[in-house]
């Protein structure tokens, strides 16, 4: 005997009966086939399927899934199943049922049918099912971006499952996969082989793409590695996907790319044809570009020819929107095929756009047609026989007398450096060698650095061979100018000068060896420094040190920076501190910020206790601090780094120097505007804490034992920091202001006061109240008061003498 029907599958069959018989229907009741369903049947067949869920619901509830199957932990869904189940039954239970219709986008695709009935699936397998389902619901209420991995992951482990059954699928699930798959987003980085995958599952279905669809379809299959497949599907599909003006534009398009990368570039320049005789648009000429790139990549005798009169017809037909981009493509492809001779012609088309005069004789598409003699519009892309039987590029390539020189072909390499095209730069160099213009040192200097910027050996072998050449040249022109001096020399002393005619000598600036003319500069010097510094090559900045005298170039800052940097990773602090001396005090160095930087690093670890036990080749915190001030004026007010003023501040604590890190701290607001911050007031506390501490080798300690008498004297720090600080809350109440309508430097500069009060109270806490005996501060250590304390600490920290002192503002250092 037959099994009866139920279910689902019984009232499709009795609806598609009713629809024969009844004729009354509302137009938004839609079933999953396409079919209308009776307005008086809508709510027998929905509660129908509320019976048919709930009675699965029952099963699942009873019965223990098979996890041999699929590679998720099933207690992923324990938690959430019951929620899941009821949130599904609820919206099948809503009045609203198939009101909206299917749309590309999820947030606006039916809630109607998109859920796939359990049922009739294996029971091990209908709680993925479910999970899908709801993770369809998701994407389908505009949720589809945040789910869009989780959908993904769910409809791989379903699909062996959904295939047994795939007309169960209703088209709006179909529609809702189709729309979050395709979305372009972080959360869809395989967007293409997800289109991939579910195109070939909507294919085997039976669903029905729309042209939109299939050709994304197809670009999807071209581009997870089908090729031919997709080329033969893309030509049979000529008439379906061509049918109106949008879809004729799209489909041509994706023809031409798809051809053109395929190195099918005489396919792609016809279907390229086709295209530009059906839009006559200029966005849609750009296709033109990928068959350029594709006729140089093939080995056609004619290629660059043919190349080159494509770039015609895309000017031709792009006309004044041709934008720096569509340049940059073009330029792009003549380079990639080793003809940096075009791409300048390229070049020089884009600069001369901005000069209209200039342009209309000089344009390459008036050329073109002046030298081949051409009547026509050149707007179609079939080529005249006078296009393929010329051979000199000279006339194409040539560059306006004005434009010869360093200044025009440097602002090409700068574009091309800016852009990352370094390689390409190489060779616009080499091209300036061919045409006898010597390249700026400058423009070497750039593309030297930008290789070594890459990290790649091959780059860095060519940074650093360049580089030498250019130091041997400058070598050279020293030695020479030397033995041009002496022979001069020589000369005025036997009175032998004489005039010497130059008539029919030539031009003694014309370029004979055209191989790395140009020589080092200091910036080559500082370049290598650097990348031989971060590369822990010593021996050969030594070298540099050793040549750079014989070429007679004077060091810079960043050429010293370098220097002390390498000085810092050897922790040869001695020799940083000469080397400093030596360049700025000899050679006429002017030190920055970055400089200053590197020496208080150094001086952090001069004064660590556990590091070093000596004081001897580095100066003392005072001495550096007054060295900084020396340049002062020339390191620019406000313009000091937070990580340099906060070292100073603690290499002063370091140093167990409380004085000094008031003035300091004074010091380095009036001179370059800067001000403590929370972790400035946390590190001068925990000096505070760590002051007068040693060990039990009799050292004070690196860091902090924060045993319970430590604890305690950093509460008592801390308390009296905050005692301080209510006290100058009161005096600011007084008169008339609160401390939370101060702005920013009002602030700053309580913080100050309120820090050099806590630090005078605990150098005089650590001796006596009124007198501090401070060895070394005066000499023969004579006992003096702290006010003379602290003026002595700002004269030998080059504090100039009108400044105010911290602790008494109305008095200066010589009064």
């Amino acid at each position: 005997m037959p099994k009866e029907e139920v279910g689902p599958r019984k009232l499709r069959r009795e609806r598609r009966e009713e629809d024969n018989e009844r004729v009354v229907t509302r137009h938004f009741d839609q079933g999953p086939d396409g079919g209308l369903i009776p307005a008086e049947r809508l709510e027998d067949e929905l509660q129908a399927k509320i019976e048919a869920l709930e009675a699965e619901v029952a099963k699942l509830k009873v019965g223990t899934p098979d996890t041999s199957t699929g590679s998720v932990d099933n207690g992923l869904f324990d938690s959430d199943m019951e929620k899941s189940t009821q949130g599904l039954l609820a919206r099948l239970s809503l009045s609203t049922l198939g009101k909206a219709t299917y749309a590309r986008d999820p947030q606006t695709i039916a809630l109607q049918n998109i859920f796939i009935p359990p049922e009739h699936f294996p029971a091990e397998r209908r709680q993925y099912i479910l999970r899908f389902n709801s993770l369809i619901e998701k994407a389908a209420t505009g949720h589809s971006a945040s789910v869009s991995k989780d959908l993904w992951k769910f409809y791989s482990l379903c699909r062996k499952t959904l295939s047994s059954a795939w007309t169960l699928i209703p088209h709006s699930v179909w529609s809702v996969l189709w729309a979050t798959f395709s979305r372009e987003s972080l959360y869809n980085p395989d967007r293409m082989a997800h289109i991939h995958r579910l195109g070939e599952d909507m294919e085997a279905a039976g669903a029905v793409l729309d042209t939109s669809q299939q050709l994304l379809y197809l670009e999807a299959i071209f581009l997870e590695g089908s090729h031919d497949v997709a080329i033969k599907r893309w030509e049979s599909a000529r008439v379906a996907l061509s049918f109106d003006a949008v879809s004729e534009t799209q489909y041509w398009s994706l023809g031409v790319r798809m051809l053109a990368h395929d190195n099918n570039p005489s396919m792609a320049q016809a279907a390229a044809d086709v295209l530009l005789n059906a839009t006559q648009g200029e966005k849609d000429a750009r296709v033109l570009i990928p068959i350029m790139a594709a006729w140089l990549a093939s080995k056609d005798p004619a290629a660059v020819k043919k190349a080159w009169a494509l770039y015609i017809r895309l000017r031709i037909h792009v006309g004044s929107s041709m934008s720096m981009e569509d340049y940059d493509a073009c330029v792009g492809v003549f380079m990639t095929c080793q003809r940096p001779d075009i791409a300048l012609a390229v070049f020089r088309d884009m600069m001369l756009s901005q000069e209209l005069d200039a342009f209309k004789a000089a344009d390459s598409v008036a050329v073109y047609k002046r030298v081949l003699k051409i009547k026509g519009d050149l707007r179609t892309l079939e080529l005249e026989p006078a296009e393929k039987d010329w051979t000199s590029w000279e006339p194409f390539t040539f560059l306006p007398k004005k434009n010869q020189n360093k200044f025009f072909y440097g602002s090409w390499l700068k574009k091309l450096l800016g852009d990352g095209e370094t390689d390409w730069a190489a060779r616009v160099v080499d091209l300036m060698y061919q045409r006898g213009v010597a390249p700026d040192s400058r423009h070497l200097n750039g593309i030297i650095g930008a290789w070594l910027r890459t990290g790649i050996a091959k780059s860095i072998q060519k940074a650093e061979t360049t580089a030498w050449k250019m130091i041997d040249n400058r070598v050279e022109f020293v030695k020479r100018r030397a033995r041009t001096r002496e022979s001069l020399a020589s000369a005025n002393a036997r009175g032998s000068v004489r005039p010497v005619s130059t008539i029919g000598k030539g031009d003694h600036r014309c370029i004979k060896d055209t191989r790395w003319l140009a020589s080092a500069t200091i910036e080559t010097f500082s370049i290598l420094a650097e990348s031989y510094r971060r590369r822990q090559k010593e021996e050969r900045i030594k070298e540099l040190c050793d040549v750079i005298r014989i070429c007679a170039i004077s060091p810079n800052t960043t050429f010293m920076n370098s220097l002390l940097k390498l000085g810092i990773t050897g922790h040869r602090k001695a020799w940083s501190w000469a080397l400093y001396l030596q360049l700025v005090r000899e050679d006429g160095v002017r030190p920055d910020h970055e400089t200053f930087a590197c020496l208080w690093k150094i001086m952090k670890t001069h004064v660590d206790p556990v590091k070093n036990r000596t004081t001897a080749g580095y100066p003392s915190c005072r001495a550096l601090f007054s060295e900084m001030m020396q340049w002062s004026s020339n390191l620019g007010h406000e313009n000091m780094p937070r990580k340099l003023y906060d070292r100073i501040v603690l290499c002063f604590g370091l140093a167990d120097d409380q004085v000094g890190t008031g003035i300091a701290l004074r010091a380095m607001q009036i001179f370059y505007a800067a001000y403590p911050d929370q972790a400035t007031i946390r590190s001068i506390v925990l000096q505070l804490t760590k002051a007068g501490i040693v060990n039990a080798a009799g050292f004070a300690p690196r860091r902090l034992n924060l045993n319970s008498s430590q604890k305690e004297r950093m509460k008592q720090i801390t308390r009296l920091l905050q005692s301080f600080k209510d006290q100058r809350d009161e005096a600011l109440l007084t008169e008339g202001k609160a401390y939370e309508d101060l702005d920013e430097k009002a602030k700053g500069e309580e913080s100050i006061i309120l820090l050099c009060e806590v630090l005078r109270f605990v150098v005089q806490s650590r001796t006596s109240p009124d007198q501090i005996n401070a060895p070394g501060a005066l000499p023969g250590g004579d006992m003096v008061s702290f006010q003379q304390l602290a003026e002595v600490a700002a004269k030998q920290m080059g504090i100039p003498q009108d400044v105010r002192l911290p602790w008494n503002p109305n008095r200066s250092i010589g009064t």
